[in-house]
């Protein structure tokens, strides 16, 4: 009964003032936008923005990696190259279900970006299960990893899994 009647008086209140109200709020949220947006912004100050959201020590690795990805496979990679390789046939992000993809015929990995909830024992033991399914190496350069089922280097593939240096 308490909580009825303090929901009338708010109402008896508010109904009267809806105008002035909403005003002052919207007025109050502009001003902590423009605030907040002088204060700290994210797109100038990248002092803001965690170094690992930036361009990736191994860039020019990545974007040759990603160029000889083929168009029209099945492919596996992390979330932070999913919108680069959005085109592609089919695509499944590695970082929802680490659970190894039976149907993939391509995984683009780059060892040395953590960023997200990935680790070097997530990345190792999904590489060992490719090397079981055929898969070789198309590009292996400074951490970034392109493999595919049936093609590439299946010795190099080999080696890095059985050498394996933690993502370094």
């Amino acid at each position: 009964m308490t909580t009825s009647n303090l929901g009338r008086k708010i109402l008896s209140w508010v109904l009267p003032h809806r105008t002035e109200g909403l005003c002052l709020g919207l007025g109050i949220l502009m001003l902590a936008t423009v605030a907040g947006w002088t204060y700290q912004n994210p797109l100038t100050d990248n002092s803001v923005v965690p170094s690992g959201w930036l361009a990736q020590p191994n860039d020019a690795a990545i974007r040759e990696g990603l160029a000889l990805v083929p168009d029209d496979t099945y492919l596996v990679t992390t979330n932070a190259y999913a919108p680069h390789l959005a085109y592609r046939r089919q695509l499944r992000i590695l970082m929802y279900d680490p659970t190894f993809d039976w149907s993939a015929e391509t995984i683009f990995l780059n060892l040395k970006d953590l960023r997200w909830p990935m680790n070097c024992e997530i990345y190792h033991r999904y590489l060992e299960s490719a090397t079981h399914l055929g898969f070789g190496a198309l590009f292996y350069k400074d951490g970034v990893l392109v493999i595919q089922k049936g093609a590439g280097d299946a010795e190099q593939l080999r080696n890095l899994v059985d050498n394996w240096l933690a993502c370094d």
